[in-house]
């Protein structure tokens, strides 16, 4: 089904393990619990499909265009999201945990307790993203954009946040221990009770 158009197809249980939907247009399809478990999705228009709790563990989506795609517990465990448009996509509970989201634009994305444990978020656009309790345990965000993200009380223990601009984050009781951090923009920051003891800051100070 490489180029078919599903449009506002209900595919709601639908198997599509390994279907090919290379540049399928699945704008606004229902694929609420499909599995999709490594189907190649590589520029398929998602636009505001219903993804809720859709497998695709390991689904090749590089530029797909996801923009209010409803993934709320979504499993994309491994998936290649690489420059994916996932603006205000609803990734609530979403299983990301090595995924690769290199410069994927998560502008306004609500990533609440998101799990992106080593996730590959290096350049991502995260600006306002909702980060609140999300597991970035490892994750790699060395000039990630997250000035205005809702960081909390997130688990970011060994984060590589090298030159991340995080100029007014609220990062109040984030978990920060050895964070790397040399050169981040932590303007007004919001650390109140934060824990950086070992943490490098402006230049290892």
């Amino acid at each position: 089904l490489p180029t078919a158009n599903l449009h506002t197809a209900n595919l709601h249980t639908a198997n599509l393990h390994t279907a090919n939907l290379h540049t399928a247009n699945l704008h606004t399809a229902n694929l609420h619990t499909a599995n999709l478990h490594t189907a190649n999705l590589h520029t398929a228009n998602l636009h505001t499909a219903n993804l809720h709790t859709a497998n695709l563990p390991t689904a090749n989506l590089p530029t797909a265009n996801l923009p209010t795609a409803n993934l709320p517990t979504a499993n994309l465990h491994t998936a290649n999201l690489h420059t994916a448009n996932l603006h205000t996509a609803n990734l609530h509970t979403a299983n990301l945990h090595t995924a690769n989201l290199h410069t994927a634009n998560l502008h306004t994305a609500n990533l609440h307790t998101a799990n992106l444990h080593t996730a590959n978020l290096h350049t991502a656009n995260l600006h306002t993203a909702n980060l609140h309790t999300a597991n970035l345990h490892t994750a790699n965000l060395p000039t990630a954009n997250l000035p205005t993200a809702n960081l909390p009380t997130a688990n970011l223990p060994t984060a590589n946040l090298p030159t991340a601009n995080l100029h007014t984050a609220n990062l109040h009781t984030a978990n920060l221990p050895t964070a790397n951090l040399p050169t981040a923009n932590l303007h007004t920051a919001n650390l109140h009770t934060a824990n950086l003891p070992t943490a490098k800051t402006l230049h290892g100070t």
